[in-house]
């Protein structure tokens, strides 16, 4: 799967070897310690038991408390970030983060929105007004976007503080198949916090994974074509969700491949995911509701599973889901094919309307190739094979989504399913391609130590109920793991 979180060669999964690679953070680490200044870092240290561990409703209510500020709350967050700098998933700093926390606590309502003064980091493949947008490009690694981003403005709306920007595959992993997850040339490799530099990150939303893990802010907002919110999400023990194709803007986020492109949150806990999703979502996609996500259960809920797994068996019928073990087996669903078929193209109309200093894949080929080393340190032959492609075939895109859909739909009427469930990565391919929310919840650890999760996927549009099924789900398993990073 391409686009995402892992190389196929003659049909089996290659990992590619990481290398010890840091770029640009002496700017990250100067921007923290300038607004760090004056501030007593023991004491904010001291907050981290209010801090940790809390969702986002737990942080407002210690804020009301007045227990915690939200100046320090971003201060505490500053710190970890550069106590963490060697994750390298926090990549750009705003430069007036700390002034826009106390202008929160000045002007805080008596009720504020669930997201007031919470902040969150962006993939940096999503523009925001004053920082750099780079989408791990050498070409781009100080260009400034000359808008936000409609989710960027939505959440903006809700009062969010926008801390930073994370580290992620480069041109979401759409570079070369010799490149391992998380390498950007703009800042070099993410590194996975539960095993760094020995344990892919995967990606594309490789920074936005480990920042979430190592709790380097509230939440961060990723972006997944094939698997690249969910693989990361699972590898490094966090949520991620994969709203439905449609429901979030896709205004001011760098392309892939816009049939399938897709934004969602990153996040400690199902709840942040489902305030985040509300927030972005557009004003006609579906919503959920708080209250009813926290009445959530499985019981009686029909669940096909693609996995053999006990363990994940038995935590099901625990919690009183039925379930019918399924196989997943379409026939010529391609996301490559529709990947290669927008890319070059989405990228120019993108190029153009955001003003990028080149405005094709061959420009930025050529750029690349003049120092190859250190812009394109693995190679770029995807990009060179999405370049050749010499005009968009509308068809191509309405035939694979419809065969994904078509398959998918029959399955889930035909066996009667309220969602179906995996474990990891596994069979994710079809929603992809079919547009299809999914979720991913943490699950504990594999055979081998490593974090794994448990991926729920459902019908188009049935966002809230997918929610509300992996929020029982979480509850019922509590699977997060916490890295110990310092």
């Amino acid at each position: 799967l391409m686009g995402s979180p892992f190389t196929l060669v003659k049909g089996k999964r290659k990992m590619n070897k990481q290398e010890p690679i840091q770029y640009g953070q002496t700017k990250t680490k100067v921007l923290i310690k300038q607004q760090l200044q004056g501030i007593d870092r023991t004491v904010i240290r001291a907050k981290a038991e209010l801090i940790l561990g809390k969702n986002i409703a737990e942080l407002q209510q210690v804020v009301a408390a007045q227990r915690l500020t939200y100046e320090q709350l971003v201060a505490f967050y500053l710190d970890r970030i550069e106590r963490a700098i060697e994750l390298n998933a926090v990549i750009e700093i705003s430069p007036t983060i700390m002034a826009e926390a106390r202008k929160c606590d000045q002007s805080r309502p008596s009720d504020p929105n669930l997201l007031y003064g919470m902040p969150l980091t962006l993939k940096d493949n999503i523009a925001s007004v004053g920082m750099p947008f780079s989408v791990g490009t050498y070409y781009l690694r100080e260009f400034m976007p000359p808008k936000d981003a409609q989710l960027v403005t939505q959440l903006k709306e809700q009062g969010a503080l926008i801390l930073g920007k994370a580290n992620l595959s480069e041109l979401a992993n759409y570079v070369s198949s010799a490149m391992p997850s998380g390498y950007s040339s703009k800042a070099g490799q993410t590194r996975n916090p539960f095993g760094p530099l020995t344990l892919t990150p995967y990606g594309s939303s490789s920074g936005s994974a480990a920042g979430v893990a190592a709790e380097l802010s509230v939440a961060s907002i990723g972006s997944e074509t094939t698997g690249s919110i969910v693989a990361p999400a699972a590898i490094q023990s966090v949520v991620g969700f994969k709203p439905s194709q449609q429901a979030i803007s896709a205004k001011g986020v760098f392309p892939l491949a816009t049939p399938l492109d897709v934004t969602g949150p990153l996040t400690k806990n199902v709840f942040d995911a489902a305030v985040i999703y509300n927030a972005m979502a557009k004003k006609q996609a579906p919503k959920v509701e708080l209250a009813k996500l926290k009445q959530a259960t499985l019981s009686g809920k029909r669940l096909g599973v693609l996995t053999g797994d006990e363990k994940l068996i038995t935590a099901l019928q625990n919690l009183g889901a039925t379930l019918r073990m399924i196989e997943l087996d379409p026939v010529g669903v391609d996301n490559l094919a529709v990947i290669d078929n927008n890319f070059k193209f989405n990228v120019a109309e993108f190029a153009a309307e955001f003003e990028l200093p080149f405005r094709s894949l061959e420009q930025l080929l050529a750029y690349n190739a003049q120092d190859l080393n250190r812009r394109a340190r693995y190679g770029q032959e995807l990009v060179e094979r999405a370049a050749k492609v010499s005009e968009h075939d509308p068809f191509l895109d309405k035939k694979q989504l419809q065969l994904a859909q078509k398959y998918l739909l029959e399955l889930f009427e035909r066996e009667e399913l309220d969602a179906i469930v995996t474990l990891d990565y596994n069979d994710i391919l079809t929603p992809a391609v079919a547009g299809y929310p999914e979720v991913m919840v943490p699950f504990g650890r594999n055979a081998a130590g490593e974090p794994r999760g448990v991926l729920f996927f459902a019908k188009d549009k049935h966002d809230p109920k997918l929610l509300e099924l992996a929020y029982a789900f979480e509850q019922g398993t509590k699977g997060r793991l916490v890295p110990q990073i310092f």
